[in-house]
């Protein structure tokens, strides 16, 4: 697929969607403003001419005329220069703003940043794709747009201008007579035709050097990311040289691929700068016999040196972009494998036979429900099972299928078929073995995933049960409560997060795996305290939680199954 295929897929839903009365005018301002950059360079060309001229009869008056022109020129061709930039970054942030809400909201829904994660088919580093990738791409595209249409338009301009102050050339090869018109033209083309192959043959391969460098750069900011947010359990097994070899590890690996990055970039510098060197004098290398014999004025040899300049520029846009082009096919290929991640899940959504359907019995029904594992082997099966307003624990061996069957009613988990149904307009809560502490206020924290909870005396009291009352002042200090807070503390916080929230289900897995048995039951009568008449399912291996359930469900030949009950 080319380059410019796979930017179309890319841009074309900026024209067509929710923006696309500002993509389409921003382009056409652009445009407008470019067209008229190239007009301007234009009469600058013929400027050089009237210039040189006065210079060469030596008119003083026409030499002043000619100065204030220019002045004037100049002042329009920097007005003009400064409002496309503006223009341009205007547009580039609208851009980046589109495709930053499509792709997180590509990542976003149906749960994909945890599915693909949990099915190991998350994309590398998808918040730098999201955050940089989108915001180099769009200022690419529109640069990389811009000196396209520059480079057209510039091209259509000087070739008549060229081909007009071009004579005719003749010349004799092995006896043959040939006549060439417009022969300033030829060599412009043929020069740029050379370099352009040159440097692609000397380039070919740094796309993808870039393309791996900001992979592994990716790589070792997440390595010392890790460090960060582990540095107390790292601390705590004294294993800072383990983490160390990791991290130089992954820097080396930038070190080498910087290398190959450092060779390639030298080969093609030196050729630019031997290329573009060399097209400064190569016209006056062409134009000199005919200067010297006085067949063109030195105003004339000045505006086809300038015409010369600008349509070999045009003609080697690729030459003087190539590093952007190289860069834009690297971004494309890292935002192109960001989407074959999200639409691995989404194939997997619509082709699973998984139903969730609602009922008024205000319980949590299972109807052949089979969940399987990737490979396609039964994990876990449940014919026929009503979860009423109750309290359950589902009991089992480790591997048994009970937290991927609590993924699968969160859905999570797409490899299952059968039907899920939930009490009408019920809420639910589903509290995993890691409590998920947000960045902010302990108070934020304590109410998540509410926006907003104030009734301080609650949080006060809720505190106190669960031996939490050094916390009691501490509820509108801003602090990384997932790294001061013991990982007992923060299951304590989810109990009371349940209260605050007050769902008409709970879901806990493994939910009291760090507490002592004194917490765990003052947790417990927490919830059965405040939320009475709720259903609520735990998943444990701890025999002590049986005292606190009324009916165990334990997972036997792959199938749930009715172990004890008091309702």
């Amino acid at each position: 697929m080319s380059l410019f295929t796979r930017c179309y897929k890319l841009t074309i839903g900026f024209f067509k969607e929710e923006k696309k009365t500002i993509a389409i005018l921003g382009i056409i301002s652009l445009i407008i403003f470019e067209l008229f950059t190239v007009f301007l360079i234009v009469r600058f060309n013929q400027w050089y001419a009237d210039f040189y001229n006065s210079l060469q009869d030596l008119n003083k008056e026409k030499f002043k005329q000619q100065l204030l022109f220019f002045v004037i020129l100049a002042a329009i061709y920097i007005s003009n220069a400064l409002l496309k930039i503006a223009l341009k970054m205007w547009y580039s942030m609208e851009w980046r703003s589109w495709m930053t809400s499509k792709y997180l909201n590509l990542w976003l829904v149906n749960h994909n940043y945890c599915v693909t994660k949990i099915l190991g088919k998350e994309v590398d580093n998808p918040d730098q794709r999201i955050s940089q990738d989108i915001s180099e791409f769009a200022t690419i595209m529109v640069s990389l747009f811009l000196g396209v249409l520059n480079a057209i338009t510039t091209i259509i301009s000087f070739i008549a201008i060229l081909w007009s102050l071009s004579e005719l050339l003749e010349f004799n090869v092995l006896g043959i007579e040939i006549k060439l018109r417009g022969y300033l033209v030829w060599v412009a083309l043929l020069y740029s035709l050379l370099g352009t192959y040159c440097i692609h043959w000397l380039g070919k391969s740094l796309s993808e050097l870039l393309f791996k460098q900001e992979k592994k750069e990716a790589d070792f900011r997440y390595q010392m990311i890790r460090i960060r947010e582990n540095a107390e359990s790292i601390a705590i097994y004294n294993a800072i040289d383990f983490e160390k070899n990791g991290v130089l590890g992954k820097f080396a690996l930038i070190i080498k691929n910087t290398k190959n990055i450092i060779f390639r970039q030298m080969k093609i510098t030196s050729f630019v700068s031997f290329y573009q060197q060399f097209a400064l004098i190569l016209p006056f290398i062409v134009l000199a016999p005919r200067y010297f014999i006085g067949k063109i004025t030195l105003g004339v040899l000045m505006q086809i040196v300038d015409s010369f300049r600008r349509m070999e520029e045009a003609l080697s846009w690729i030459i003087s972009s190539y590093t952007d082009i190289a860069n834009l096919s690297a971004i494309i290929g890292r935002l192109e494998g960001f989407g074959t991640s999200v639409d691995f899940n989404d194939s997997l959504i619509q082709d699973k036979k998984l139903n969730f359907i609602n009922n008024r019995e205000g319980s949590v029904i299972f109807e052949n429900l089979k969940i399987y594992l990737p490979d396609n082997k039964l994990l876990l099966s449940c014919d026929n099972l009503q979860l009423r307003k109750a309290r359950y624990l589902i009991a089992g061996i480790s591997g048994s299928g009970k937290s991927t069957l609590l993924k699968t009613m969160r859905n999570l988990w797409p490899y299952a078929e059968g039907n899920i149904s939930f009490p009408d307009n019920a809420t639910a809560m589903f509290i995993p073995q890691k409590t998920y502490m947000p960045l902010g206020s302990l108070r934020s924290a304590l109410s998540y995933p509410l926006i907003q909870y104030n009734d301080d005396n609650n949080i006060q009291k809720l505190l106190a049960l669960l031996g939490l009352q050094h916390l009691q002042d501490k509820l509108d200090e801003i602090n990384e409560w997932s790294r001061i807070l013991s990982l007992g503390e923060q299951q304590k916080l989810a109990f009371i997060r349940c209260v605050l929230n007050k769902p008409d289900m709970i879901f806990l897995d493994e939910a009291t795996s760090a507490l002592d048995l004194l917490s765990e039951k003052a947790a417990y009568e927490l919830l059965t305290k405040n939320l009475p008449d709720k259903l609520i399912v735990s998943i444990a291996h701890k025999n002590t939680l049986t005292a606190y359930h009324d009916v165990v469900i334990t997972i036997k030949d792959k199938s749930l199954q009715i172990a004890s009950s008091d309702v």
